[in-house]
């Protein structure tokens, strides 16, 4: 990955990135022109620098996530209860940059709370979504997951 590429995923303009680096901008700019390059070691530590401060990795991820409750444990139907089942695999909906934009576009999502039947009597299938915190490293692959934010709204029973 180059200067041009790290900087804009930061999305900085080459003056920021310059100050948070302590490189002059005049140097940012003939890098990214190609007049000059960068040593190696100069890149190794910049992306150091980044992976540590993490800036680059953070998203705010919209998932929608699913769970069947049986109808006796309709107690245990609340908020973040699709995350209480050890296996879940939520899709992945939408990823911000920004935790505000995420928590904006959750308001159109609602939880849904389907009543249903089958062999083993009756159950409730859950639909939730919410936005969570993860971490990836500069090539996009996932880290670490991180903190819920915000679950979708909760209908009454």
């Amino acid at each position: 990955m180059n200067i041009r590429d790290l900087r804009t995923k930061l999305k900085m303009t080459q003056k920021e990135f310059g100050e948070y680096l302590n490189i002059p901008q005049r140097t940012i700019q003939s890098w990214e022109l190609g007049d000059r390059t960068p040593p190696k070691y100069v890149l190794e530590l910049i992306r150091f620098k980044i992976k540590k401060e993490r800036l680059i990795m953070k998203k705010f991820e919209l998932f929608k996530n699913d769970i069947e409750i049986n109808w006796r444990n309709k107690d245990k139907i609340v908020k973040g209860c699709t995350l209480d089942q050890g296996d879940c695999d939520p899709e992945l909906i939408k990823s911000f940059d920004n935790k505000d934009e995420a928590l904006e576009e959750l308001k159109n999502y609602k939880t849904d709370i389907r009543e249903l039947s089958g062999n083993l009597g009756k159950y409730y299938e859950i639909t939730e979504s919410y936005i969570q915190e993860n971490i990836y490293n500069e090539d996009g692959d996932f880290i670490e997951g991180g903190d819920i934010w915000e679950f979708s709204e909760m209908p009454e029973l």
